[in-house]
């Protein structure tokens, strides 16, 4: 219940990595930071 608030809140930001070198997503990213 909280992981899909949290995925859908931050959904709305845009990932300016380059896509060849992104190995997780960046939910996952800002999920693990925040813990």
């Amino acid at each position: 219940m909280y992981l899909e608030a949290f995925t859908t809140f931050f959904s709305e930001l845009t990932d300016t990595r380059q896509s060849a070198k992104i190995t997780y997503p960046l939910e996952d990213i800002l999920f693990v930071t925040l813990c």
